[in-house]
C-alpha cells in the first residue's frame, strides 16, 4: 500500500508529518514512547512531527515492516517553520 506524508523543513532541520492514528495503526497506542521529544504534537489536528535524523528513519522502518510504501511531498520554509512552537512529544 502506498501512503503520501508532508516532508516540512526549514533552515535549521526537517520533520515528516504523520497523522496521530495511523502511528496508532503502526505501534500502537504507545506510540509516543517509540519516538524521541525531538518530535512535535499538534493536539489541536492530531499530527505529528517526526524529526528527520532519528525519527523519521525510525517510522519509515515501521512502514515498510507494515508493508507501506511511504512517498512524500515537501514544504520548505524560508523561515523558523510553525512546527517549532507546538508541543514536544
Amino acid at each position: 500500500m502506498q501512503r503520501n506524508f508532508t516532508y516540512y523543513s526549514d533552515p535549521g532541520h526537517g520533520w515528516v508529518q504523520v497523522h496521530k492514528a495511523f502511528l496508532e495503526q503502526l505501534v500502537g497506542c504507545d506510540w509516543r514512547i517509540v519516538f524521541s521529544s525531538f518530535s512535535y504534537y499538534s493536539r489541536r489536528d492530531g499530527f505529528v512531527y517526526l524529526e528527520e535524523d532519528s525519527d523519521a528513519p525510525k517510522f519509515l522502518g515501521l512502514c515498510l515492516a507494515n508493508s507501506v510504501e511511504p512517498t512524500f511531498s515537501k514544504q520548505n520554509f524560508d523561515t523558523e517553520c510553525f512546527i517549532r512552537s507546538l508541543s514536544p512529544l
